[in-house]
């Protein structure tokens, strides 16, 4: 599903840039599909970062991770759904984001605004906009909470998204842990309004929910023996309505 090339170039002391393509999407249908991430990030200092371009809007867990090294098979169904009605996976817009080191508790919190048709969708389709922010309290490494929330308009019909994930690490034995990793969410399934035919759609559009919550824990044998760093064994239970 996925065979990628990625390209970071560092313009200048602040200036930063990244290309992310999928090399597996030319198996198929390749139009709109190849390109993934193409941005410029410009950094001010940890507290203030800006980054302008195709990206992943920070909407949860599963955005922060790269698919590579998520602790499941794949991202879940809750994330690819959000993503296809504009609010996760690969977006066109802008976002500010940053963390600030309070002693044993950093908050970090991330901004964006996205037009919301998704990659490689330069136009937007109807003018409307979805904006929305994270706030993340704590360490992933130990604990922390995540809250979500976003609005936004999809031919001038107004749609929401919200979420909560937690994320932590619990010691288990001297060389055993588990980490735990949940997130609930709960939205407007836009997409699926619009894609009814006339006779079928019917008003209000929040009448057309979407939401669910998945569980992930990974239990993690700590190694630390040259190269090799651990063994780890996860699962994912997820609930999920379309």
């Amino acid at each position: 599903r996925r065979a990628r090339l990625q390209v970071k170039a560092q313009i200048s002391d602040r200036f930063s840039a990244s290309t992310l393509i999928n090399l597996a999407e030319f198996n198929g249908d390749p139009k709109g599909k190849v390109l993934e991430n193409a941005f410029i990030s410009y950094r001010w200092n940890d507290k203030l970062n800006f980054t302008i371009g195709q990206f992943r809007p920070s909407f949860g867990l599963e955005d922060l991770y790269p698919v590579d090294i998520i602790k499941s098979l794949d991202f879940s169904n809750q994330y690819y759904s959000f993503g296809s009605n504009g609010w996760q996976s690969f977006q066109i817009g802008a976002s500010m984001f940053g963390t600030f080191k309070n002693g044993k508790l950093p908050v970090s919190y991330a901004i964006s605004v996205v037009n919301g048709n998704n990659r490689n969708q330069v136009t937007d389709d109807d003018n409307g906009k979805l904006a929305t922010a994270r706030l993340e309290l704590g360490p992933k490494e130990t604990f922390a909470v995540g809250l979500n929330g976003g609005f936004g308009s999809v031919k001038k019909r107004g749609v929401y998204a919200a979420g909560l994930d937690v994320a932590g690490t619990i010691k288990l034995f001297d060389k055993w842990d588990i980490q735990i990793q949940t997130e609930y969410k709960r939205g407007t399934n836009h997409r699926f309004f619009y894609g009814l035919p006339d006779s079928l759609r019917t008003d209000p559009i929040r009448r057309y929910q979407m939401g669910g919550i998945y569980f992930l824990p990974n239990i993690r044998y700590n190694i630390n023996y040259h190269k090799l760093t651990s063994i780890e064994f996860s699962v994912r239970y997820e609930y999920f309505n379309e």
